[in-house]
């Protein structure tokens, strides 16, 4: 009987944590285009100089211009710039209304409950990183 329920519940929390991972990539793919077509900084070459550029990419992203929004090589971790910037940019640049502002809304309160462990913001990093450049994330920096 106990094995039994907890089958249950690991299968709930199987179906639960997929489920929430497939509507963060449907959601951020529905508002990535709007938020970056109004985002100052789209348009802007990189305004950093090329040595502070250099020591920003060593200490926080060796790995920046090689991963697709995430990095799990060299005990990087899952932080990356494109998942700041995801977070930036998805959760706090622009306050959405209607439907796409009650996701917004509910994925920031993901966030500020769980910033360890949200990888609600790490697929939005993906989606951010295949519909915006390199040097459009740098200039969210």
């Amino acid at each position: 009987m106990f094995k039994h329920q907890v089958k249950v519940v690991f299968l709930f929390i199987i179906i639960f944590s997929i489920s929430y991972l497939a509507i963060a990539v449907i959601w951020a793919n529905y508002v990535v285009e709007e938020l970056l077509e109004e985002s100052p900084s789209a348009a802007q070459n990189i305004d950093l100089q090329p040595e502070h550029l250099k020591a920003l990419l060593k200490i926080e992203d060796p790995e920046f211009y090689q991963h697709y929004g995430l990095n799990i090589s060299n005990g990087q971790g899952l932080t990356t710039i494109s998942s700041v910037v995801a977070r930036d940019l998805f959760l706090n640049y622009k306050k959405l209304n209607g439907v796409k502002g009650s996701f917004q809304s509910f994925y920031k309160a993901v966030f500020s409950c769980c910033k360890k462990i949200d990888f609600g913001r790490d697929v939005m990093a993906v989606v951010l990183d295949s519909h915006a450049t390199k040097e459009q994330q740098l200039n969210w920096v």
